[in-house]
């Protein structure tokens, strides 16, 4: 699912709703030609596409770990070969580890994978919103 469908009908064990979001993962579960309707299985619910809304679908072959999160999948293929240094941390790796279920492939060399593992690093986040709730008393939110 690429963008928000708020209007798109959905169903689960006798409820009906609508409202399919940005980044739901789905697995097509059955075509029906003669309507020309697809439905998509997101998790707990089942969702109805017209031939005119499959447009907005895009398939997930491969997705960052990050989008991973939360998620698990039976099957994961990493790839650490030639990691950015800005991606080879112990905590983004121990993510991509925890979404298999079943069977984890990692497609790279020793190396790489030990040079993660060692690397406990945190990259810092540079923004001034420290700065705006310990010196500003008018932030809506303390209010």
């Amino acid at each position: 699912q690429i963008k928000n469908n708020y209007d798109v009908p959905w169903f689960k064990s006798g409820e009906n709703g609508s409202g399919v979001f940005n980044g739901d993962i789905g697995t097509l579960t059955r075509i029906d030609r003669a309507n020309d309707i697809i439905n998509v299985k997101f998790d707990d619910k089942e969702a109805m596409y017209s031939v005119e809304n499959v447009k907005e679908l895009e398939l997930a072959y491969a997705m960052t770990v990050h989008k991973s999160q939360g998620s698990e999948f039976d099957c994961v293929v990493m790839n650490v070969a030639n990691v950015p240094p800005k991606l080879a941390y112990r905590n983004l790796f121990y993510t991509a580890l925890t979404r298999a279920k079943k069977l984890l492939v990692l497609v790279g060399n020793e190396q790489s994978i030990k040079a993660m593992v060692d690397n406990d690093k945190k990259s810092r986040r540079y923004s001034a919103l420290r700065y705006f709730i310990e010196n500003d008393d008018d932030l809506p939110l303390f209010n």
